[in-house]
């Protein structure tokens, strides 16, 4: 099984209407992020892969950033398990916790979130476990990624 849902319908269907679609672009020996600008749906099958398999524009690929032009109304929050508080458990590295924070900073608000996920990473209780899983009652005050708008969308397979 995949561990996340492909989103290549998505990015088809942000373009067929004519909105404008940013992808992550990961420097890998920091915790950095930048959204960075889409051209076409059909570019994302060109661009190299991640040792996370994800397609992403390479370090040196310099594109337009999102929060450079008036930030992101969305974003949809990938991760390894999602539980129904809005809790997430991301790959441990934080590119989404520290790019939330930019938004709050450079924009004055975040985006809305949403959570794509198979239903095998959905967790009914938030507990703490071996892999650092916020507890909804003992989160830290601070961390962006608890409190998730949670609407997973729990698929058979990772087609849309």
């Amino acid at each position: 099984m995949q561990d996340e849902i492909e989103t290549e319908e998505i990015i088809k269907d942000i373009f067929q209407q004519g909105k404008t679609c940013f992808i992550p672009q990961y420097q890998f020996q920091s915790n950095h992020m930048d959204m960075v600008k889409l051209a076409s749906p059909d570019e994302i099958s060109s661009l190299p892969k991640t040792s996370w398999n994800i397609h992403q524009p390479g370090e040196d690929d310099v594109r337009e950033e999102a929060l450079s032009t008036g930030g992101l109304d969305l974003i949809f929050m990938p991760g390894l398990g999602f539980d129904n508080h809005g809790n997430r458990l991301g790959r441990g590295r934080g590119y989404y916790d520290a790019y939330l924070q930019r938004c709050l900073r450079l924009q004055g608000t975040k985006p809305y979130t949403i959570a794509l996920a198979f239903k095998e990473q959905l967790c009914h209780q938030g507990t703490q476990s071996s892999r650092g899983w916020p507890s909804p009652l003992a989160h830290e005050e601070d961390r962006v990624s608890t409190g998730i708008q949670f609407l997973a969308a729990a698929f058979e397979d990772s087609i849309l």
